[in-house]
């Protein structure tokens, strides 16, 4: 089978994870142990309405999609354990092993986000050490970084769907633990088998 680019379903763990409560909360490594349990769907195969339609399988035109088996093989903390995380481990992690979940602690900035390069700080800032734990209550999926105008920048994919910030997406600056962005990061290893 040709796979060109391959979606997995939020719906699916947001609709069908009995480990959290949907958009109403939840932790991040138990969607990792949910996936540990039964196959990832994918982003084609889930479709409204969500509600009782937790299915494992792909139907209709997507049946194809069947043969591939997506699963989690494993989960950790990005720079080993909890708390260790910063912006280092992550940029280490993204460049080495692809996009994974980083929780954040949202301001209001972060709700009404547009477009741009998100800055909340201001011209009293400083980076002061990280403690050991921070509070955090979002997660996301960070899914790159770049430099524009010379200012650094995380890129991150939001679960609010395409008509909040970038099409989904947020930049924002990179190093200044922003939102607590460098604060807890939690990647996970999938298996891909073919029936």
């Amino acid at each position: 089978m040709n796979i060109k680019k391959i979606e997995f379903s939020l719906e699916h763990i947001l609709n069908c994870s009995y480990y959290n409560q949907g958009c109403n909360g939840g932790y991040s490594h138990l969607v990792t142990k949910f996936y540990k349990e039964f196959e990832i769907i994918l982003k084609p195969c889930f479709k409204p309405p969500f509600k009782n339609n937790c299915h494992q399988k792909c139907e209709g035109q997507y049946e194809d999609l069947n043969k591939l088996k997506f699963k989690v093989k494993d989960n950790y903390y990005v720079g080993g354990y909890f708390g260790a995380s910063d912006e280092n481990s992550l940029l280490k992690e993204l460049t080495e092993n692809g996009p994974f979940v980083v929780s954040i602690e949202p301001d209001t900035g972060f709700s009404i986000y547009s477009s741009g390069i998100y800055d909340n700080s201001n011209i009293n800032y400083k980076i002061e050490p990280k403690p050991e734990w921070q509070k955090v209550d979002h997660s996301v999926l960070l899914v790159g970084h770049g430099v524009e105008n010379g200012v650094e920048y995380w890129k991150i994919l939001n679960s609010w769907g395409s008509s909040w910030g970038e099409n989904g997406f947020m930049r924002l600056v990179k190093g200044k633990n922003l939102i607590k962005i460098e604060s807890l990061g939690e990647a996970a290893i999938v298996e891909l088998t073919e029936n």
